[in-house]
């Protein structure tokens, strides 16, 4: 098991309210892990007893509610970027450091790769 400890800025981004990291895996999208971070944490967040694997981390706030994935008037990121997220790889027994990333507010309806996938899981549910 491993831990990935983090921030979601490297600088203290304005509030932006709560922000959801979630971590899932690379090839089937499953949420492994999630946990929440704040403007008083200064955005860093962790995860802990995460099984070896490759991982997704996806950044968003739910401002509205309604349980969507980085939906319009929604703040957004994934490491290391919004529109093209790379796997982290975890070992056992290791810890997952320096996995900072950024939020950009989602402002139209095109489409992400985050949001795509987020898609595609809703068709196959």
């Amino acid at each position: 098991m491993l831990t990935v400890i983090a921030a979601v800025a490297a600088v203290p981004p304005a509030d932006v309210g709560p922000v959801m990291i979630l971590l899932r895996d690379f090839a089937t999208r499953a949420i492994v892990a999630t946990t929440t971070t704040t403007a008083g944490e200064s955005y860093r967040y962790r995860l802990d007893l995460v099984p070896p694997g490759h991982y997704e981390i996806v950044a968003t706030t739910d401002r509205d509610l309604d349980g969507a994935l980085c939906d319009v008037g929604e703040s957004c990121g994934a490491y290391p970027e919004r529109e093209a997220p790379r796997a982290v790889t975890v070992v056992g027994g290791a810890t997952v450091r320096a996995r900072d990333f950024g939020l950009e507010l989602v402002i139209t309806a095109k489409p992400t790769a985050i949001v795509e996938k987020a898609l595609t899981e809703r068709r196959h549910a």
